[in-house]
Parts: structure tokens; C-alpha cells; sequence
């Protein structure tokens, strides 16, 4: 139990190793071990073969890599609707409009990106092994979370 405990906050850590300076030499060497521990608690958990966790993790990389994009477009859109909302200065409707209709386009694309997802993933592993995954990811995202707000309630800290 312990050695569990130990291994899930390694892989909590994943998005705060995120957050070091990219000139630092230990991100590339941190992520490699959070995510080759991620793969075993998975593998671990879900009782999957080891080309089950290769094709689960190729999956969730490319997932990684689509979300991504989604977030930097979804910031883009975010950031250009603030800019038209400052106070004392009129609004461009046009806009407004586009900027919230695309937000939209992006939680329909988040929608389908977790259906495709799923698919991929039903057709290997059982219905059970998906949910077991995905309560995994839920559990890691949740204490991520409150790594991050605890981090940034520190006294002294500086929040974005």
C-alpha cells in the first residue's frame, strides 16, 4: 500500500515537473520516470499485457497531445475575449461572437476527443479496464489540482 502511495504522488508530480525552467536538464529525465511509472501503476491496476499498456499509452499520448492544442486555442480565445471586454472600452461583437462560438467548437472537439478515446480503448481492453483508467486519470487530475493550489497558497507566492 505504501509503494502505491509513493508511486501516485510520482505520477501527481507530472504537471508541476511541467512548471521547471526548460533550460533545466532534470524535466526531460523526471517526465520519463513519472511516465514510466504512470505506465506501471496502470499496468498494475488494470491487470493489462504489456502490449495492452503499450497501445493504452500510445493512446493516451496522442489524447495528451490533441488536449493540448485544444488548451493553447482555448487560452488564444480567452485571451482575446478579455482584451474586447475591458472596462471604458466598446465591445466588437463580431468578435465576441466568434471568439465564444469557437470556445464552443472546442467542447464539442473535447467531447469527441473523449468518444474517439473510448472507442480506441474498447477495442482491447474491457469495460472494466476503461473505467478503471479512467478513474485513474480522475484521481491523478484531483490531486494535481490541489498540489497546485496548495503550491500557490504558499505566503510568498505569486499567482499568475
Amino acid at each position: 500500500m505504501r509503494s502505491l502511495l509513493w508511486s501516485t504522488l510520482v505520477l501527481f508530480a507530472a504537471p508541476l515537473a511541467a512548471q521547471v525552467a526548460p533550460t533545466d536538464t532534470t524535466v526531460p529525465r523526471l517526465r520519463q520516470r513519472i511516465e514510466a511509472r504512470f505506465r506501471e501503476v496502470a499496468r498494475e491496476e488494470l491487470g493489462l499485457t504489456d502490449e495492452q499498456a503499450n497501445r493504452v499509452w500510445a493512446i493516451q499520448t496522442q489524447q495528451f497531445e490533441r488536449g493540448k492544442q485544444i488548451e493553447l486555442e482555448e487560452k488564444r480565445l480567452n485571451q482575446l475575449l478579455s482584451a474586447q471586454l475591458r472596462p471604458g472600452i466598446a465591445a466588437d461583437p463580431v468578435q465576441a461572437t466568434r471568439a465564444l462560438d469557437s470556445l464552443g467548437g472546442l467542447r464539442l472537439a473535447q467531447g469527441r476527443m473523449f468518444g474517439d478515446e473510448q472507442r480506441e480503448l474498447a477495442a482491447f481492453l474491457t469495460p472494466v479496464q476503461r473505467a478503471q483508467l479512467y478513474r485513474l486519470r480522475a484521481r491523478i487530475n484531483a490531486r494535481v489540482a490541489e498540489m497546485i493550489r496548495e503550491r500557490d497558497d504558499r505566503p510568498g507566492r505569486r499567482r499568475p
